[in-house]
């Protein structure tokens, strides 16, 4: 499947609102937080096609940003992540 395909992006936005929504960084449906996760989510996937995405990886990126607050910090750190400690997800 291509990360294009509306199953990967259905899925990444379904899990996207699920994600800390109680959270002042992702209480806004369409505020910062959430387009920012959705994007490192999406760019993940693009980089990664074998892998694409998989439940649970919005939690890993989530708290990332919650603590970094910038996408462009939190998508490679999330891929070092991943890589260093061989998660096959």
């Amino acid at each position: 499947m291509d990360c294009d395909d509306e199953h990967f992006i259905g899925k990444i936005e379904t899990d996207v609102r699920r994600t800390f929504p109680n959270h002042p960084f992702f209480f806004e449906t369409n505020g910062s937080g959430v387009q920012a996760l959705r994007n490192v989510l999406q760019a993940y996937c693009v980089k990664n096609p074998r892998i694409g995405y998989c439940q649970g990886m919005n939690f890993l990126v989530g708290v990332l940003l919650l603590n970094m607050k910038e996408e462009v910090r939190s998508e490679p750190n999330f891929i070092l992540f991943l890589t260093h400690y061989n998660l096959k997800l």
